[in-house]
């Protein structure tokens, strides 16, 4: 039991409170903007794409969940930059005919004529821009072999909006040269973003294991009810959380079984293995409740008993945040299917048990990764 509560005092000082993990940063390269050859636009956005991997950030495909918008935009050199660069004009013309909505949520789609084909864009103005996609209209005039053109980068912070980096190149086509060049800027542009730190629920795990002490007085009862207090135990169990508010149990447990009958005593030690089912409650930001039910298989393995092949019991875990896991005091009430019996004897009894566990859990897999994306 000391060894038990100095294990737990060591974990709980030991690790902070709050569970956090490092993750790299999600960068999100929409597709390149602007006026220019549809063949440099996609040279720029491969290009672009390409240095976010090598330099190890977590390349995204949605700003919803990026935390860094690295952005490029393509204009005649000599031109000066066009107003929001960070957000580039939708495809919606001003007044389509029919109209449509652009309401939030609504996913309604409107076509666009361009030529001999037909372009279909999505209301909200997401996910429109492609590196594949024809020169819209207002892009439509006549490049010379010979025209320079300006790359206009950006790094944006994806929460704040603030524009952290700036840079610009100026080429008249997109070759290999051009791209060892860009690949300085990126590097340049995306050295300072740091790694986050990110912190999350540390209940939100899909695997709970649990080492727990306990103690397990039994009502034994023949002609008369007996009370032994001094039955304790072990137990070591697993928890998988298939939803946020229940989970699945197993367990096994080493609890002694010590009978007294008028002429003697007779111990034994007893292997259960729990099955349960559990409701998982999380209140507040340190706390889990979880009521359960479910069943116990009991095999003596000092054949000194024989006990009922099957148990039923309720419980209500407690969990309190201490470390990485959490500290959990569990009071159960078993009951066997069964009456047990003396091996040799004609002794049988009924066992009833209260059983207390202390001991401390700890999750494993979070749930929602976070790199989700």
């Amino acid at each position: 039991m000391k060894k038990l509560i100095l294990i737990i005092i060591i974990l709980a000082v030991t690790f902070p409170i709050s569970a956090q993990v490092i993750r790299e940063a999600r960068v999100y390269v929409p597709p390149v903007a602007g006026h220019g050859r549809i063949s440099d636009k996609a040279f720029f956005y491969r290009q672009l794409t390409s240095e976010v991997v090598f330099q190890y950030y977590a390349l995204v495909r949605s700003q919803r969940v990026c935390d860094y918008i690295l952005r490029a935009v393509i204009v005649p050199y000599g031109v000066e930059e066009p107003e929001g660069l960070a957000e580039p004009k939708s495809p919606i013309p001003n007044n389509p005919l029919p109209p449509v909505s652009k309401k939030k949520g609504v996913q309604e789609y409107f076509s666009w004529e361009l030529g001999n084909n037909i372009h279909f864009y999505n209301a909200a103005g997401e996910d429109n821009y492609s590196p594949n996609n024809e020169i819209t209209p207002e892009e439509q005039f006549v490049i010379a072999d010979d025209q320079e053109f300006s790359l206009k980068l950006e790094l944006i912070n994806n929460v704040t909006g603030e524009i952290l980096g700036k840079q610009q190149l100026v080429f008249t086509a997109a070759d290999a040269s051009v791209g060892d060049l860009l690949s300085i800027q990126v590097y340049n542009m995306l050295a300072g973003i740091p790694d986050i730190e990110e912190t999350y629920d540390w209940r939100d795990k899909w695997l709970f294991l649990e080492a727990s002490f306990l103690w397990a007085p039994r009502v034994y009862t023949q002609n008369n009810p007996s009370i032994n207090w001094q039955n304790f135990g072990l137990r070591a169990a697993f928890e998988f959380h298939f939803t946020d508010f229940m989970s699945f149990g197993l367990g096994t447990q080493f609890v002694q079984d010590w009978v007294v009958t008028s002429k003697s005593e007779h111990r034994d030690l007893i292997l259960e293995i729990p099955l349960s089912i559990k409701g998982v409650f999380k209140t507040a930001e340190q706390f889990v409740i979880e009521p359960y039910a479910g069943l116990a298989l009991n095999f003596s393995l000092m054949n000194a008993t024989i006990p009922s092949a099957a148990s039923w019991f309720l419980g209500l875990q407690f969990g309190v945040k201490a470390g990485p896991g959490m500290i959990v005091i569990d009071p159960r009430f078993s009951m066997d299917f069964e009456k047990s019996r003396l091996v040799g004897k004609d002794n049988i009894y009924q066992r009833d048990s209260m059983q207390i566990g202390v001991g401390y859990k700890i999750g494993f897999i979070l749930k929602r990764s976070v790199l989700d994306y």
